[in-house]
């Protein structure tokens, strides 16, 4: 019994402080959390800083932190579904997003994520594309504390309702507000009355520039300066509003950017006849296929038996078969023939190769490094001078949640890299909390390797004793008769203070001197 008591309470001790270091992460802390900026420019690819002297971006790597090869996105490395990892961790198939143009099979529409006619306008895309099970930022902010706001500028899908939520403030995407407007309009919300806590913008360049012009060219380099201008002008109004101090800024990207040309193109339209294909509504790099009735196995057969030619520069799996590291597949979106481009290739689609115009693509598989996008942090909760050489981008929404106070909803992400770049205060409690369970749990350890030693003890020092047993008298046991015939009476199970009857048989039974009868 007082052995499986003591296992017990060991179990119990255990438990509990197994769970104290997660009650000290999650919990809301009493001091209010610093306001968050995330500054996101679309297709800053992880190296570009290195085209152009930056002093603003080198201010923010050498007083914060930095991922020195960039963050690995997801696949496909699209601005929509990465935007929207950024703002959910959740990978592509779980939050839905799939692609910048997406069939749904239940809403029976495409998604278009801009109109032909002007950028002011966009379709009247249905908001399920975007509202399919992942929370964005903005909805943990706000749904969690009362008295958090958010103003977000142009962000892929903030202008959807997502569980019945929208940011407290919303500019939506117009290409005629320029990027110095943006911020501005940003900056200002965080001093205005009631102000937001969490600002988030988007700027379109260095992507456009890129995919005309290619991610080498002096277009992109003049632009990375541009960029840092920006940068710039942000801490000087942040400095001016006497934020800066207190604000922690996050700099990221979507994606990186590599070099295409007419040379290295795939001529798909010679391999599949145009009238086996319904649609595809994602071309290339990565072409999703959805065949006519009955020409699924024709149409991968083909692709299948032209791939395996030397110069195809192509895979092509059915949906089943993609990768499971792409993290892509179980999603009712995804196409049920999916081909993808080696690096620098690209898939012509229905289109004369004079349509081919474009110098710089994304979209490929996210190993490559060229796909790889910035990230840059620095603010009071931020180490200063810190690097990590990479991490996922799922791991920016709980980064988010940790820096707002918040508790993260269902994602993909993980705290063990992103919190290596958190300055000591911020890991404090879950560093005592950690030391003090692993304290406790030494100590359950070596009071268990006593407790055992004692018994251990015990136990062989009563065999010694009954290795030496020579006889009885008057029902006591006595040992071999000491000097001047005094006797020593054996320890007996009544002066032994556990209970396991059954080490040494029938407590009742005598021991017998040696030669004697019974």
């Amino acid at each position: 019994m007082a052995k499986s008591q003591l296992s017990l309470q060991l179990l119990l001790l255990y438990l509990v402080c197994y769970f104290t270091p997660c009650s000290k992460v999650k919990g809301h802390s009493a001091k209010k959390s610093h306001p968050l900026l995330v500054i996101a420019f679309d297709g800053f690819r992880w190296d570009y800083l290195k085209k152009t002297d930056t002093p603003n971006f080198d201010k923010i790597i050498n007083q914060g932190v930095h991922a020195r090869e960039g963050i690995k996105n997801v696949f496909i490395t699209q601005t929509n579904p990465n935007f929207w990892t950024l703002a959910t961790g959740l990978y592509p198939e779980s939050h839905g997003v799939i692609s910048n143009k997406m069939y749904d099979p239940v809403i029976k529409e495409i998604y278009i994520p801009f109109s032909p006619h002007g950028d002011k306008h966009t379709f009247p895309n249905d908001r399920r594309f975007f509202d399919a099970g992942g929370e964005p930022i903005w909805v943990t902010n706000q749904r969690q504390n009362s008295h958090h706001r958010s103003g977000i500028v142009m962000w892929p899908g903030a202008r959807y309702s997502i569980k019945w939520a929208r940011p407290t403030i919303h500019m939506p995407y117009d290409s005629g507000v320029s990027e110095i407007e943006r911020a501005d309009a940003v900056l200002g919300w965080f001093t205005q009355d009631n102000p937001i806590n969490l600002g988030m913008i988007y700027f379109d360049d260095p992507d456009l520039i890129a995919h005309k012009n290619g991610p080498d060219s002096e277009k992109v380099t003049e632009y990375i300066k541009k960029a840092d201008d920006i940068v710039g002008h942000i801490l000087s109004v942040l400095k001016q509003k006497n934020l800066l101090d207190d604000m922690n800024i996050i700099i990221t990207s979507d994606h990186g950017m590599t070099s295409i040309s007419r040379s290295q193109l795939i001529y798909f339209d010679d391999i599949i006849p145009h009238d086996w294909v319904a649609m595809t509504p994602t071309i290339s790099p990565a072409l999703s296929i959805f065949p006519k009735q009955g020409m699924e196995e024709r149409i991968y057969s083909k692709l299948k038996e032209a791939s395996m030619k030397p110069d195809s520069h192509f895979v092509v799996w059915k949906k089943k078969d993609i990768p499971e590291r792409f993290h892509y597949k179980h999603n009712i979106r995804v196409a049920p023939i999916m081909a993808l481009a080696d690096l620098h290739y690209s898939f012509l689609v229905n289109k004369p190769i004079e349509r081919f115009t474009s110098a710089g693509n994304h979209g490929y598989d996210n190993e490559f490094q060229e796909m790889h996008p910035i990230f840059l942090a620095m603010g009071p909760s931020f180490k200063k001078d810190y690097s990590v050489k990479t991490f996922d981008n799922v791991d920016v929404y709980p980064l988010m949640c940790h820096l707002l106070d918040l508790d993260p909803a269902p994602n993909n992400g993980s705290m063990f890299i992103v919190s290596q770049g958190l300055s000591s205060h911020e890991t404090t409690n879950w560093t005592f909390a950690t030391y003090i369970f692993l304290l406790i749990f030494i100590g359950s350890i070596g009071g268990i390797f006593i407790v055992a030693t004692c018994r251990q003890h015990r136990y062989l020092k009563r065999k010694m004793f009954q290795n030496r047993q020579v006889g009885v008298q008057g029902g006591i046991q006595y040992s071999v008769p000491a000097k001047g015939n005094a006797v020593i009476k054996l320890l007996s199970d009544g002066d032994d203070d556990d209970d396991d009857d059954d080490d040494f048989g029938d407590n009742n039974s005598l021991l017998m001197n040696k030669g004697s009868t019974p």
